[in-house]
């Protein structure tokens, strides 16, 4: 019997969201970094990095909002 992942810090979130948005795996960027936000909806670092990533996808309205 497999247990259930254990859940990860924001830190370590961040930082794996930031590890694949180098790596040019976008989504999975997007996908943690909202998750991020999701649990702490003030969270500066994530807000950061998804503006960045909205800048570098051609989305400036959304790179400034965030």
């Amino acid at each position: 019997m497999t247990q259930p992942a254990k859940p990860i810090s924001v830190s370590e979130a961040l930082t794996q969201g930031a590890d694949h948005h180098m790596a040019g795996r976008h989504r999975q960027a997007e996908a943690i970094y909202r998750q991020v936000l999701k649990a702490q909806p003030d969270n500066a670092d994530a807000l950061h990095l998804l503006g960045v990533l909205a800048r570098q996808l051609g989305q400036p309205a959304a790179a400034v909002e965030l």
